[in-house]
């Protein structure tokens, strides 16, 4: 397992894109809460299907993992850039 602080940054760095809780983020469309229980279940995988690095394959693997919750709770937008459309304008 990798190491907490290292881990704390990823979740920074996936919030640095994509948390709505966040100014400034570059494709803002997923809370923090998402975002760090999307980090968590993607450095626990049994089945990782790549080795975690922490770099921006890691962070694309988070995005897919928030969306793929939405489809399967049937909540929020499950399409990223209308995900991140109705976030900039705040319906989202």
């Amino acid at each position: 397992m990798t190491n907490t602080s290292f881990i704390n940054g990823f979740t920074d760095y996936c919030q640095e894109f994509y948390s709505v809780e966040r100014n400034g983020a570059i494709y803002p469309f997923a809370t923090d809460e998402e975002i760090s229980d999307a980090v968590y279940a993607h450095i626990t995988d049994a089945n990782p299907r790549f080795e975690f690095c922490g770099d921006t394959a890691d962070r694309e693997a988070v995005r897919e993992r928030i969306l793929a919750k939405r489809r399967i709770t049937g909540v929020g937008e499950t399409d990223f850039d209308r995900a991140v459309e109705l976030a900039r304008i705040g319906i989202m």
